[in-house]
């Protein structure tokens, strides 16, 4: 029993020297460490995951004012669809780091104030035992970039729109074709300026030899009702179109010009039928808002109810033609218009004069055919745009051959007792005379579907003044 008791002591006396010798051995290693990291940082102390012991404060606040002039000197340019709208310096939104702040927090570990508190703080450090981190953050100002965004968003955003049918009394009232819209990404925008200007990314990219993008993008918006879903007719996009010029019209003409376009728009042509002029444009008189303009009148140009109906007339045969339809009824004017010459060469002309003279076409393709007009007062413009189903056909129309030039003959003055005496007044003008053509070819794949020379006979037109007799 005494040899057991003198054992136990034995060995609890080992274990306190022992003890006594790893205390006095910490406790030395500690004061030797802090020699060591007297003026610098201590082991297991972190900043964005990367060990700081051993290194100054200096060091660190050196690499951090480097870090954040660079920062400051950086260019961020925002671009969008490939080029340049806008670019910042780092200094103009306030790029900058809270680096220094964490050289200094780290720095400060074990270095409290409080003896005991910081020796203990030593030795969790030198035995591993704890760990300190600190992460690194940027700032900045990004107001400026935001709003450029939102300006890009604003310019080039676009709702789609859903397509439009609506029919009433067998015209067509309320017209309109889908359009794709267009959005913006402005918020993944925000989202990447966040991203590009965090530190986590910064620091990847230092030293910053190039500007560094933001990019803005965007994406097509689909409509959800397309022209083929909004109507029964079979409508579903543009067949052909024709335009022509009406500068030089006297304000009587200019406004016959866009009463009659008026008239037409709109009209649809079911598929099988007949498209007459005539009957579409209905009754040209004063009593349905026509106004007196020059019309072709028994080989004389007079003024007339109407005239300039005629700028109709050739603008609809000419998208017709385009659209490779088979032209029913056709004949040029009487002598050369210059209306029908100011964007192109003559004999692309259609005359009518009710109820002798139409001009009409049929409708021979798989769907009905709306016409849709369109007027540029500015540019004194006709387009009228024929929509229905294509079907493989396509149009070929020659240029315009010419023959047979013939002058004009020489002014004619006629008395006018209404006009004051000495009064001269021009009622018809001048024309050569001209023969022309050009061929009509309607193809789809092999077949010919239709083959056709279209010949305008143009006389000679004399120019012709009154002069007034009146006293």
């Amino acid at each position: 029993m005494r040899r057991l008791s003198e054992n136990w002591m034995a060995f609890a006396l080992g274990m306190t020297l022992t003890i006594l010798v790893t205390l006095f051995a910490v406790v030395v290693g500690i004061l030797y460490q802090d020699a060591i990291y007297k003026h610098r940082i201590y082991p297991s102390v972190y900043i964005d995951g990367i060990a700081q012991n051993g290194k100054t404060l200096e060091e660190l606040e050196t690499n951090y004012v480097r870090f954040n002039k660079a920062l400051k000197d950086m260019q961020i340019e925002i671009v969008y669809a490939d080029e340049p709208v806008a670019t910042y310096s780092g200094e103009m939104i306030q790029l900058t780091t809270n680096g220094q702040s964490r050289a200094k927090n780290a720095y400060a570990i074990t270095r409290s104030g409080d003896a005991l508190s910081d020796f203990w703080t030593k030795a969790m450090l030198l035995l591993r035992i704890k760990r300190y981190s600190f992460t690194t953050n940027t700032q900045f100002d990004a107001d400026q970039i935001f709003e450029t965004i939102a300006i890009v968003e604003k310019q080039y955003s676009r709702e789609a729109k859903n397509a439009l049918f609506a029919i009433d009394s067998g015209k067509v009232t309320a017209f309109a074709q889908e359009k794709d819209g267009f959005a913006i990404h402005a918020k993944a925008a925000q989202d990447a300026t966040r991203t590009l200007l965090s530190f986590d990314t910064l620091k990847e990219l230092y030293p910053f030899g190039e500007s560094l993008r933001i990019v803005i993008n965007g994406t097509v918006v689909k409509p959800s009702v397309t022209l083929a879903e909004a109507n029964t007719y079979g409508i579903q996009e543009i067949i052909g179109e024709g335009s022509s010029d009406y500068s030089g019209s006297i304000p009587g003409r200019v406004h016959n010009v866009l009463l009659s376009t008026e008239k037409l728009n709109g009209t649809l042509i079911p598929k099988g039928e007949l498209f007459s002029f005539n009957k579409t444009i209905g009754d040209i008189s004063g009593a349905t808002g026509y106004k007196p303009a020059y019309i072709i009148l028994n080989g004389r140009t007079v003024l007339g109810d109407g005239g300039g109906v005629c700028q109709a007339s050739t603008t609809i045969f000419r998208a017709a033609i385009a659209s490779g339809l088979p032209i029913m009824h056709w004949a040029p004017h009487a002598y050369r218009v210059h209306y029908y010459e100011n964007d192109g060469k003559p004999g692309r002309d259609a005359t009518v004069y009710s109820p002798t003279q139409d001009f009409s076409f049929r409708n021979d393709t798989p769907a009905a055919i709306l016409i849709q007009t369109e007027v540029d007062t500015e540019q004194n413009t006709l387009r009228y745009i024929l929509w229905g189903k294509k079907d493989g056909r396509v149009a070929e129309i020659s240029d315009v051959g010419m023959s047979n030039a013939v002058p004009a003959p020489p002014a004619r003055e006629e008395e006018d007792p209404t006009l004051p005496r000495g009064e001269r007044r021009q009622v018809d003008w001048a024309a050569s005379g001209l023969t022309t053509w050009f061929d009509y070819k309607v193809v789809r794949g092999p077949e010919l579907i239709q083959e056709k020379r279209f010949v305008s006979n143009y006389r000679p037109w004399q120019a012709v003044y009154l002069v007034g007799t009146k006293d």
